[in-house]
C-alpha cells in the first residue's frame, strides 16, 4: 500500500542530500582568456570590468561561482587559438578585438546591432514630442513625410543601381531601413535576402558613419536657423547636397575619357612600286 508520509519524507531526505552535497561541492571555476595586461586590470576601465565581473560572480553565488582571469592571452593569442580554445573547453570565457571575428561572424554588424541604447534614446525623443503642438500641422507633417519617403526611395534606388552594381537590392535595403528608422532597421530588412551577410552591405553601414558625421554635424547647426531664415537655410542644404553627391558620383563625373589613347595605325606592307626592278639574290 502507497504510503504518502513515508514517501514524502524519503523525497524530502533525498532533496536534503542533493542539497548538502552541492553546497559541500567544491566551486564551479570559469577559465577567463583575456588580452588584458594585469596593470590594464586594475587601471582601465575594460580591466576592471573584468575584474568587477569576476568579484561580483564570487560575492553573488557565495563562493560557489568564480572566475579566474588569465591576462596577456596565456591561453591563446590569435584569433584561431581563441576560439579553438573555447571549443575544446581549455577555458570558459575570453575576450577579442572586434575586428579579429571577421572570419567567424561580421563583429562590426553584432557591435551595432547589440548597442540597444542608441534605439533607446531614438524611441526616447519620439516619445517626447508632443502631439497637442503638432495638431495643428498634421497635414504638413503627413505631406513632408509622404514626400520624403518617396524621394528617399527613388534616390536609393538609383544610387544602389548606380554605385553598387554587383549588390544592388541588399545595398537599397540597407540604406533605405536606416534612412527611414535606425541601423537596426536596415539590418533587419537586409536579413531577409542576405541572412548569412555574404554581401558588404552591412560592413558599408559601419564604413559610412564618418562621411555621415562629417556631413551631418553642419545640418544639425542649421536647426536653429530654419527658423529664422528658412531660404537661406534651404539655399545651404541644397549645396550640402550638390556637394555630397558631386562625391559620391565622382568616378562618373570626373571620368577620364580615352581621347588620349590613340588608334594603332594598321601595319602597311612595303609593296615595289610599278615599275621597280625587283632585287633577286
Amino acid at each position: 500500500m502507497f504510503n504518502f508520509r513515508k514517501s514524502f519524507i524519503s523525497a524530502a531526505a533525498c532533496l536534503a542530500l542533493f542539497a548538502s552535497a552541492a553546497l559541500a561541492a567544491d566551486p564551479v571555476v570559469l577559465r577567463m582568456n583575456t588580452n588584458v595586461s594585469e596593470n590594464d586590470l586594475k587601471n582601465s576601465a575594460f580591466g576592471l570590468g573584468i575584474t568587477t565581473l569576476a568579484e561580483q560572480c564570487d560575492k553573488l553565488s557565495n563562493g560557489r561561482l568564480k572566475v579566474e582571469i588569465f591576462p596577456h592571452s596565456q591561453l591563446g593569442k590569435t584569433p584561431s587559438e581563441v576560439v579553438g580554445g573555447a571549443q575544446m573547453g581549455s577555458f570558459e570565457m575570453f575576450n577579442l578585438v572586434a575586428g579579429s571575428w571577421g572570419e567567424y561572424t561580421n563583429a562590426f554588424l553584432m557591435t551595432r546591432a547589440s548597442n540597444v541604447f542608441f534605439d533607446v534614446m531614438v524611441v526616447a525623443g519620439i516619445a517626447a514630442i508632443r502631439f497637442s503642438e503638432l495638431e495643428k500641422y498634421w497635414g504638413i507633417v503627413l505631406i513632408l513625410g509622404a514626400v520624403g519617403m518617396v524621394i528617399t526611395f527613388a534616390y536609393n534606388r538609383i544610387v544602389a543601381k548606380t554605385l553598387f552594381k554587383e549588390y544592388p537590392e541588399e545595398q537599397f535595403l540597407m540604406m533605405y531601413g536606416m534612412l527611414t528608422g535606425t541601423a537596426s532597421t536596415g539590418v533587419i530588412l537586409l536579413r531577409e535576402i542576405d541572412g548569412d551577410f555574404k554581401t558588404p552591405a552591412a560592413d558599408n553601414m559601419v564604413y559610412q558613419n564618418f562621411p555621415a558625421i562629417v556631413f551631418g554635424f553642419p545640418m544639425m547647426l542649421l536647426a536653429t536657423m530654419a527658423a529664422v531664415k528658412p531660404v537661406l537655410t534651404l539655399v545651404i542644404l541644397i549645396g550640402f547636397f550638390a556637394v555630397m553627391n558631386v562625391i559620391l558620383f565622382r568616378s562618373f563625373i570626373f571620368r577620364r575619357r580615352n581621347g588620349g589613347k590613340q588608334e594603332q595605325a594598321p601595319e602597311q606592307t612595303s609593296e615595289p612600286e610599278a615599275g621597280a626592278p625587283e632585287t633577286g639574290e
